[in-house]
């Protein structure tokens, strides 16, 4: 199972074990299209200078094999210099064809061919560029050909006996061809380009300057004057280029850099629709001080869409190489729903600033990250730093040509790269990296991340490197960059906030640079690398107050610091807050405490609860550990992975007393991956509710006879957030909504006056959805019950007087919205998925029993108008209609209208080759009993992939007070107006507010 090269996508190889989550959508199937890339090896004579005792090349070619035994999904062929002491005409030539990678023959040739490379050559890199290009263009052959002359006997009389009297010996010239011989046909190359989505790639190393290189000159001048002077303005390209003629050393200019731009910005196959552009990469090696090569190479590789990396041992090498099949393409991945600022100091107004965590896919563990800031102006728009659209309206993503908050001119624009600018970009040298490897205190000094911390040891880290090499791994943890340039300057990279969403903490206020007051917010977000990152978001100068790395995921840095391998997963789970705040000013001041709850979701079946009243100085509140975990915490043996969200809320305890609590779902069981049909769990079919300051158990339901509330049917994982419900206003929760992965809606009630934990509350079954032994059938619920208070529409009854059934306006229900869908196998399309709307008429206290409906019970919305009343009064549902679409997004009621994304995977026959698997996304509206009448819309959203939960919006007030009244929900980076009848405040939310 591959990752395959495409707009977002690098290639490689994963299990299917390791992807069997919503990542699939990133794998390639049987129908793509291989790109191509050349990898061009310098084998001149400087190649066989000593490197630490190893020659250069010998160094080059154990990383090169080193790295390409691990790659799969490309076509590659070798190219090396001609040798200088032929007849050869400079230049290059291809040493190998262009054949998939995956071809066993092929993989063992490329690996014989770089063994019997010798350095032996001038350094002709742009002829040796050039002939790449005219390899991939399938134009006739230059430098992979050579002259050579013959020597025929000719006759000037005639013949006597098989003997000539008289003649002579006649020299001509011939041609022959160094590159391969599957790679041309009658002096013409065979361009490889046969798809339109097709990528082709050319990755560069050398160790030096350009010698005797200057042929390919005159036709790279036009090639490069092909481009208007306004679009060649500010690159310092120039139409007059040259390269150097001779054999000297440290020249500071080249037409390398014209040919790449060429190359990248032009059609390079007019055969195919669409523009075939042509990626350059660049690797300089054991260049030392020598900066003229360093710039051209990374001027190049700026030029042709490519990666730019120095390196000057074998590590280095290998993990240049890497990061250039790793990272070739240079878009983004998809992102989360984006975090809200809530302005402090006006609790019903709403700040400008939105923060999105992205991430790019990698074909291994290390997947990249990032946070990017933005801004909504007073209309609703989504501007960058410069005031300038952010969104490409074709894409639904960031316009490449942004440049988002935090991010300096010289990263600039990183619209829709991820690694580039945003918060990433100003991670500092010195920071606060800790983990709770010798206590809860994360400030002591014992507790750091550093290379001196002799409490930290490969044991833990989960290695067995040593020595200096160990050191780099602590280094690079705390944020050096021992891989790239200088262990002396900060790593300024982050890893995948997969699903890990942004929260923001208000701790008062700040200035900007113009002196105006400002929120002094930390933002605080989990990655799969295992840190718990906190950044201050002030515009003009943010920094990260701390990261923190839980224990059990130092081995998970150590992965993605050694790289290769599967996915790897750290804290990507939900994080939660409390903030006990008691001036409700929305501050956290005056020795107010502030509490932060953290999942792990794949990372494992723990929470963490972290004190960050102090942000300078956190501390691990307490920690949680399910099943999985060596240490479980006693009451928690059903505790999965931990997916759901701790939900902070009030509840009157058996002492009678008010009590915080947290209140989650028993997570994932690992082993529905491997499911088709529905199953009993083994761990995840629970309900806890805790302390929120101590963390001890207070009350839980399961089918287990241990549970507070035993409910036998309770057999499948609830991984969605519970939602908790206050029924009468006393600002204490009541009720809980939770759905699980078999289908099934489950209510609790808390009973008043209870005098303990096994007699606090009574449950059971809303209804029970899905159904067991059926593929088509296995309804399964990864998002959470959307529960509202209703008294919308109508619904009917019969008349005690009359007997006759008789339309009522206003009847009180509780509205649960939410839809089916595979979340762990997004592509799967063996389910039935649905969106359902259930009514809930039991609100004046706990009911007498609960109604259990089947989908039978419900109106079938596709044929709402002659549904019977009966069945309309229990609910409805929508078959959605897509092949494989379903549901893996939470919904959101707005005024009497439900608004919900689906996901639809794409038919694999009609993607083209350069398309990730990512799919189509949809949003729909449905106002249900709304009269007799069935209405719903649909409408394709502009980005792909599984799109975040809609976020309801207010545009900011202008500074007059002014402004636009309306909301919109913001789906990603796309927005969609809600058109508001009559008052929407009159609808109530019944959702115990979330802190």
């Amino acid at each position: 199972m591959k990752i395959y090269w495409s707009s977002i996508i690098a290639f490689g190889l994963l299990s299917s074990s390791a992807l069997a989550d919503d990542t699939e959508i990133y794998l390639g199937t049987a129908n793509r299209v291989n790109p191509n890339v050349i990898f061009i090896f310098d084998t001149s004579g400087s190649m066989d200078s000593d490197a630490g005792g190893e020659s250069r090349l010998s160094i080059v070619k154990r990383a090169a094999k080193d790295t390409i035994k691990d790659i799969s999904g490309i076509n590659l062929a070798l190219m090396e210099f001609d040798d200088k002491t032929s007849n050869q005409n400079n230049g290059g030539y291809l040493s190998t064809a262009m054949k998939s990678i995956d071809d066993d023959a092929h993989r063992t040739n490329i690996n014989n061919t770089i063994d019997g490379y010798v350095p032996s050559t001038w350094t002709p890199i742009v002829e040796t560029v050039d002939e790449a290009l005219r390899f991939l263009r399938g134009e006739s052959v230059d430098y992979g050909k050579y002259s050579y002359q013959t020597r025929e006997w000719v006759c000037t009389r005639r013949w006597n006996n098989g003997s000539c009297r008289d003649g002579y010996y006649e020299y001509k010239t011939a041609i022959a061809f160094a590159s391969h011989s599957d790679t041309h046909s009658n002096g013409q190359y065979i361009s490889p380009i046969t798809d339109q989505c097709q990528k082709s790639h050319i990755v560069l190393f050398t160790d030096g300057d350009a010698t005797y290189d200057n042929s390919s000159d005159t036709r790279i001048r036009g090639l490069i004057s092909k481009f208007s002077d306004a679009d060649l303005q500010g690159t310092g390209l120039s139409k007059t280029c040259s390269t150097n003629s001779g054999s000297g050393s440290g020249k500071s200019y080249s037409c390398l850099e014209e040919l790449a731009y060429s190359m990248y910005n032009s059609d390079n196959s007019t055969s195919l629709p669409g523009k075939q552009q042509i990626h350059f990469h660049s690797v300089g090696g054991f260049l030392g001080n020598n900066a003229a090569p360093q710039i051209i190479l990374a001027n190049a590789a700026t030029h042709g869409g490519g990666i730019s990396a120095m390196a000057d041992d074998y590590s280095k090498l290998k993990t240049a190489l890497t990061k250039i099949f790793d990272d070739i393409s240079s878009s983004a991945g998809t992102f989360s729903a984006p975090a809200v600022a809530v302005n402090a100091f006006n609790s019903l107004e709403q700040l400008d600033q939105l923060y999105y965590s992205v991430f790019k896919p990698h074909e291994a563990v290390g997947w990249s990250g990032n946070v990017k800031r933005f801004r909504m102006t007073t209309d609703g728009t989504i501007v960058d730093s410069k005031g300038n659209s952010a969104v490409d309206p074709s894409t639904g993503f960031f316009n490449k040509n942004a440049q988002s908050f935090w991010t300096q001119d010289a990263d600039a624009p990183d619209g829709d790269n991820v690694v580039k600018g945003g918060i990433a970009s100003r991670l500092p040298l010195d920071r606060k990296v800790v983990t709770n490897i010798a206590g809860n205190n994360l400030s002591a000094s014992n507790n750091r991340v550093h290379e001196d911390n002799t409490s930290l040891n490969r044991t833990l880290m989960g290695t067995s490197l040593s020595g200096s090499e160990y050191k780099k791994l602590i280094q690079w943890a705390r944020g050096l960059d021992v891989k790239g340039s200088s262990a002396s300057n900060p790593r300024r990279a982050m890893e995948d906030p997969l699903h890990s969403r942004p929260v923001l903490l208000n701790y008062g206020q700040t200035t900007d640079s113009s002196g105006k007051k400002i929120p002094d917010s930390t933002l605080f977000i989990g990655t799969n690398s295992g840190y718990l990152h906190a950044f201050d978001t002030n515009a003009d100068s943010p920094k990260e107050r701390f990261s923190f790395i839980p224990k059990e995921l130092l081995p998970v840095v150590t992965a993605y610091y050694q790289g290769g391998g599967v996915k790897k997963y750290g804290l990507d789970g939900p994080i939660s807050v409390w903030h006990d705040d008691t001036n409700r000013d929305q501050i956290i001041n005056n020795s107010e405490k502030a509490y932060l709850y953290i999942g792990m979701r794949r990372g494992g079946s723990s929470y963490y609860a972290i004190d960050v009243s102090n942000r300078d100085a956190p501390k691990v509140l307490w920690q949680i550990n399910g099943r999985d975990h060596p240490n479980t915490t006693s009451g928690f043996e059903r505790l999965g992975q931990t997916w759901s969200r701790m939900a902070p809320v009030d509840v009157t305890w058996t002492d009678g007393n008010k009590r915080k609590v947290l209140i989650f779902g028993g997570g994932y069981d690992p082993k529905e991956d491997n499911y088709s049909v529905r199953t009993t769990h083994e761990q995840g079919n629970a309900i806890y509710m805790v302390d929120a300051k101590t963390g001890s158990l207070l009350w839980s339901t399961s089918s287990d006879s241990a549970a507070s509330l035993r409910l036998t049917g309770m057999k499948s994982g609830i991984v969605g957030n519970i939602v908790a419900v206050d029924d009468d206003s006393d600002g204490d929760v009541d009720i809980l909504y939770a759905a699980d992965l078999g289908g099934r809606l489950w209510r609790i009630d808390f009973l008043p006056g209870a005098s303990s934990s096994n007699r606090f509350a009574q449950g059971g079954l809303i209804a029970d959805l899905g159904a067991d032994s059926s593929r088509a059938n296995n309804v399964r619920f990864f998002t959470s019950p959307d529960v509202v208070y209703s008294e919308y529409g109508v619904v009917w009854q019969t008349d005690a007087a009359t007997g006759k059934t008789v339309s009522v306006e206003g009847k009180g229900r509780y509205q649960i919205a939410l839809g089916s869908g595979y979340r762990a196998h997004p592509l799967n399309e063996d389910a039935n998925d649905f969106f359902y709307v259930v009514n809930d008429y039991a609100v004046d206290g706990a009911p007498e029993s609960y109604p259990g409906l089947k989908k039978a019970d419900l109106a079938n919305y596709s044929n709402y108008d002659n549904a019977s009343y009966t069945l309309k009064n229990n609910g409805l549902y929508y078959d959605l209609p897509g092949t494989g679409e379903k549901v893996l997004s939470n919904s959101v009621t707005l005024a009497d209208t439900i608004y919900f994304t689906t996901y639809q995977p794409v038919d694999p026959a009609s993607r083209s080759g350069c398309e990730a698997d990512t799919g189509k996304a949809k949003l729909y509206k449905i106002k249900p009993t709304y009269e007799d009448r069935r209405t719903i819309e649909q409408k394709d959203l502009v980005q792909p992939g599984i799109v975040s939960e809609p976020v309801v919006i207010k545009p900011p007030l202008k500074e007059d007070g002014d402004g636009d009244p309306s909301l919109s929900l913001l789906i990603g980076a796309e927005i969609e107006k809600i058109e508001l009848l009559g008052n929407p405040l009159r609808k109530t939310y019944w959702r115990e507010q979330e802190q």
